[in-house]
């Protein structure tokens, strides 16, 4: 027995999974935030290349057609098609313009079971990362010397698309295909 690590009485632990195969559009996550009063960035995120896509939108209805143009223009990119999408179970997800679109496209939509933004990790860990460099940006932004203020939230939408820009330009350890995103996708 290992130091630390317990057996139950039926037997042995769970063996490890298997590594599945992962292709470019295999399958994507999103999510939708509010970076500010009636402002919403919507992430699209690739699982094999951690290449993302965001738009900020002042109605969270507009997604619908940010999913449909971003899923489109995923294809045209890289001449693979997206087979399934992972969202949670919000409205701008979940309506008939989406579903028709999905399948006309042959799309399976993953909701995730509600009140577990766990399950849709890979989105929200993002909205996380993008948080975490656009907010000290806009923080640090003064410059004291010549008088300055700092930006405020009014830019916080150029700050995130910034940050998202950063993300697809950096070396992703998690990415199965390409060594950044960027890469990876195009």
């Amino acid at each position: 027995m290992c130091h630390g690590l317990r057996h139950s009485k039926r037997g042995v632990p769970h063996p490890p999974r298997p590594p599945r195969a992962v292709r470019v559009l295999g399958r994507v996550h999103t999510d939708l935030m509010q970076i500010e009063h009636g402002r919403y960035l919507v992430t699209f995120i690739d699982e094999a290349t951690r290449f993302a896509v965001v738009a900020v939108f002042s109605r969270k209805s507009d997604s619908a057609a940010f999913m449909q143009q971003t899923i489109l223009w995923g294809g045209v990119q890289t001449g693979e098609c997206v087979q399934r999408v992972r969202h949670d179970g919000g409205g701008e997800y979940v309506n008939n313009k989406l579903r028709a679109f999905y399948h006309e496209q042959g799309i399976q939509m993953e909701p995730t079971p509600p009140f577990t933004p766990e399950a849709n990790g890979l989105a929200e860990r993002h909205n996380l990362t993008l948080q975490d460099i656009a907010l000290p940006m806009l923080a640090d932004s003064a410059d004291a010397a010549r008088g300055l203020p700092a930006l405020g939230r009014k830019y916080a939408e150029h700050a995130f698309i910034y940050a998202n820009d950063l993300h697809n330009a950096k070396p992703a350890a998690s990415a199965v295909v390409g060594a950044t995103p960027h890469e990876g996708l195009l």
